[in-house]
């Protein structure tokens, strides 16, 4: 927890791997499904919060999935699917930790393969929880990859998807927020959100 709890001011946060549907010509999008796949419903909430604050801030609506999802773990399709009908959004944002290490600083240097199982929004939801522990503090630096994508709800399609590398240095921040923010930069950038 207080390791999630440090990816504010003392992360440092590359963009990696960012891939958009060429193809698909729909967006900019009005408002957003927000979904945080962490099982400790206090970081979820925080982490999502965060996300629609700051899309709220660039003029974009969004609904947090804790405000109507009640299960913290893992959920069926059908809930979820049910929640974003109910919360009339146009696209789905899923956010996962992917991969924590503890230690020296990681380079990727392969070229990286959206895998095809990414392109269907409930198995990449369903596949996020259990992959990964959550370290114990530690006065190490950590490295940790986190991968957001955005699905176009109509079509159930993967349109976005990004890794964000963040290396961070162990210390007391209270706000989660530079990794947030790069994506959210990004989706704008990318023209996904106005």
């Amino acid at each position: 927890m207080i390791f999630l709890l440090c990816l504010g001011s003392c992360a440092t946060t590359t963009l990696t791997n960012v891939w958009k549907e060429k193809d698909y010509q729909s967006w900019p999008f009005d408002k957003i499904f927000v979904l945080v796949a962490l099982q400790d419903p206090s970081l979820r909430r925080f982490s999502e919060d965060k996300i629609v604050s700051l899309l709220g801030l660039n003029g974009i609506q969004s609904v947090a999935s804790y405000t109507i999802l009640q299960n913290y773990g893992i959920s069926d399709k059908e809930s979820i699917a049910s929640a974003i009908k109910e919360s009339e959004t146009d696209s789905f944002l899923i956010m996962r930790f992917i991969k924590i290490e503890i230690g020296d600083t990681y380079a990727s240097e392969k070229k990286y393969t959206i895998p095809t199982w990414y392109h269907d929004w409930y198995t990449y939801y369903s596949r996020s929880f259990g992959h990964m522990q959550t370290p114990k503090y530690n006065d190490q630096n950590f490295f940790a990859v986190i991968e957001t994508n955005m699905y176009y709800v109509k079509t159930e399609t993967l349109i976005w998807s990004a890794r964000s590398e963040i290396l961070m240095v162990a210390c007391g921040c209270e706000e989660i927020g530079s990794y947030i923010e790069d994506i959210i930069d990004k989706l704008i950038s990318d023209q996904l959100i106005k």
